[in-house]
């Protein structure tokens, strides 16, 4: 029996692929669409996005055939209209930036910071991919690394 992904009609190769309906990269797309209902905020209303209560996942980024795969949802565009990307300096890693902030904290909080963030966490990203950890702390609540 042939198996073809629900998402891109890819076939499906992998056992657990097949079981799932998906394939690995739109797996990551759908868990990610489904976890937030919020919808797309552009430009300068990044200030009504509120933090997602008791976020708790590294945020992990890939890339396979060209296409970045990230398991959160763009809620704000606010630089790039074309997406998430990482591992250089430019709009889709600052929009990049500023989405996994707002996860933690409040777009008035995350937008002051994102930029900084970018450059330390998000360029140094390699161009395949990665995880950014978040950090539990002591009183276990969650701090970006």
């Amino acid at each position: 029996m042939n198996y073809s992904c629900l998402r891109c009609n890819r076939p499906l190769k992998n056992k657990k692929s097949q079981e799932a309906g998906y394939g690995p990269v739109c797996l990551a797309k759908k868990n990610a669409d489904s976890d937030s209902n919020d919808e797309t905020i552009f430009s300068e209303d990044y200030r009504t996005v509120l933090a997602i209560p008791n976020f708790t996942k590294d945020i992990i980024c890939n890339r396979y055939l060209g296409k970045t795969s990230v398991n959160i949802h763009q809620r704000i565009v606010y630089h790039s209209p074309t997406g998430f990307e990482w591992g250089y300096s430019g709009s889709g890693p600052a929009d990049l930036a500023l989405n996994i902030l707002s996860c933690f904290i409040d777009g008035v909080k995350a937008f002051p910071l994102h930029q900084d963030f970018k450059r330390e966490f998000i360029e140094s990203l390699p161009m395949q991919g990665g995880t950014i950890k978040i950090l539990q702390s002591e009183h276990g609540s969650e701090e970006g690394e």
